[in-house]
């Protein structure tokens, strides 16, 4: 249940009492909540002591902040929860009841995806750091504009630290220069596109594929790609939409790419779990050096 003294706030902020209270299952960092109140329901996500990244002590953004930082930015794009109020301990949303997954859903998706990816910026990183799930993400510029740069310097060597020594230099001596490629320019891309990421629920009654919890930052939309790859749950239309919408080439060389790229999200899983993670990125690094 919502903590006493979250409810009370959220009443406040809501300027209506707050009625059933019904977790909402999904993720392992934050409890989720539908709050039904006397205009319909919303959407509550809370963490009693949410991640801190180094960046609030300078006055930076803190956890829920910094989603909903990214959720504005993807939504000139692609459809995201509207986002109605920010706490220190909380996210509320809009609420969007879950509606079955269908290939038209998922193309539309798909073409979404592509869309979002025709929106560029200056360099690769952000304006500001953020969180991929409960990591803080840095999102400085790296020493030069190439992509392999900076995925190397701001999303794997952070990490490099979780993993045993012998994986570390393994994972230094990875060629990223010759094994990626530069994209025609940094992209605004989600971060985080797991399968429970990609939401289809109900908006304004209508069926629709709506983008939840990013990792935002301008990247290589190749970074997206080996997301939806990691953990399943995209079907071929999804595929067949980004591919018509994007004109990128599903190839051998792309799955290559899309391997490596798998690297960051399961630094990230190593960092937040341990385990079995750490023997997937033994096994890229197997194949790759």
């Amino acid at each position: 249940m919502l903590p006493r003294s979250l409810s009370t706030r959220l009443a406040a902020i809501l300027g209506r009492p707050l009625g059933a209270v019904t977790p909402v299952s999904g993720g392992s960092i934050n409890q989720s909540f539908r709050v039904d109140t006397a205009t319909g329901p919303v959407f509550v996500k809370h963490h009693a002591h949410a991640p801190r990244a180094a960046c609030e002590a300078a006055g930076g953004l803190g956890f829920f902040a910094a989603e909903a930082d990214g959720l504005a930015r993807l939504g000139a794009a692609v459809r995201v929860p509207v986002v109605i109020a920010v706490l220190g301990d909380a996210l509320v949303l809009e609420w969007l009841a879950p509606t079955p997954r269908t290939a038209a859903l998922e193309a539309s998706a798909g073409r979404a995806l592509a869309a979002l990816h025709t929106r560029h910026g200056e360099r690769f990183g952000l304006a500001v750091d953020n969180f991929m799930g409960a990591v803080p993400q840095d999102n400085r510029a790296a020493t030069s504009a190439t992509f392999a740069t900076f995925f190397r310097e701001r999303r794997l060597d952070p990490l490099a630290h979780y993993l045993p020594t012998a994986l570390r230099h393994r994972l230094d001596a990875l060629p990223l220069d010759r094994l990626l490629t530069e994209p025609t320019a940094p992209c605004l891309i989600h971060g985080d596109l797991w399968s429970g990421n990609l939401h289809y629920g109900l908006a304004a009654g209508t069926p629709t594929p709506v983008f939840i919890d990013p990792a935002v930052s301008y990247g290589h939309p190749e970074q997206d790609l080996a997301l939806t790859r990691l953990f399943g749950g995209f079907s071929d239309a999804f595929y067949a939409a980004y591919r018509e919408q994007s004109g990128l080439t599903f190839d051998r060389a792309l799955a290559l790419r899309l391997e490596v790229l798998k690297l960051y999200p399961l630094l990230i899983h190593v960092a937040l779990f341990g385990g079995g993670y750490t023997h997937d990125v033994a096994a890229i690094l197997e194949h790759f050096t």
